[in-house]
This record gives C-alpha cells, structure tokens and sequence, in this order.
C-alpha cells in the first residue's frame, strides 16, 4: 500500500472529525458537531459519513484500485454534502477542514493511480 494514500487517509479523516468544516451565521462547526446534533438534515449527515467511512476504507485497504475508487467517492460525498447543507441551511462558508479533506482525498486519489499513468503525465509536463 502506498503511503500517500494513507496519509491522505489520515488528513483526510482528521479534518473530516476535528477541522472546521463549514460555517453559518458567524458560527463554524466541524464534523463531530454536525454528526451530534438536531438540526441539521439527515442527508447532510448521510454524506459526511460516507465521506469519513471512504477516507478510513482508503486507509484500511491494500486493493489500490478500491482505494482509487473510495476516494473519489469520498470526494463526491463530501460535495454533495456541502451543496445539500447549502440548500438546506440558506448561507454556509467552508473552512479550513473543507480544504483540508479535499488535499487529503487528492493525495489518495494521486497515490492510487497506476506509476505507469503518473510517468507519462511527468514526462508529457517537462516537455
């Protein structure tokens, strides 16, 4: 297993839990805190937690191909979950941990490619 699909697992995965994620009204909240409380919709939930569950899959798995494909959907997840919360709740910002979790699932899907398509795009980009 790579380890740049695993540390962009682990980046991804703590910003998910602990880094801002959004903000509303002045206010920021990251992971633990939309998963705790009342308020906001079950499809915001929903997608974050298929975005935290593709992030520790990414990190769990030795397939690179089930890591390619759990990054990217982890990715979706979490854009879906932002577009949804931005329906719902008028006037949400992303933060930080927003940022964060994407580097970390671009570090997981960049990881997850074969070396041979990573090469190629070296040797087409000195050219």
């Amino acid at each position: 297993m790579n380890r740049v699909v695993k540390l962009g697992a682990i980046v991804a995965l703590l910003s998910l839990l602990i880094m801002p994620l959004g903000g509303c009204a002045g206010e920021s909240f990251n992971g633990l805190q939309v998963l705790s409380t009342s308020q906001i919709p079950v499809s915001i939930k929903f997608f974050l937690v298929l975005s935290m569950a593709g992030a520790a899959f990414s990190c769990w798995t030795k397939v690179v191909r089930h890591s390619l494909i759990a990054g990217i959907g982890a990715a979706i997840a979490l854009c879906i979950s932002y577009y949804s919360g931005g329906e719902v709740m008028r006037v949400v910002s992303m933060k930080f941990g927003f940022y964060t979790a994407f580097l970390g699932f671009a570090l997981i899907i960049v990881g997850s490619l074969p070396r041979e398509m990573l090469e190629k795009a070296t040797a087409y980009l000195k050219r």
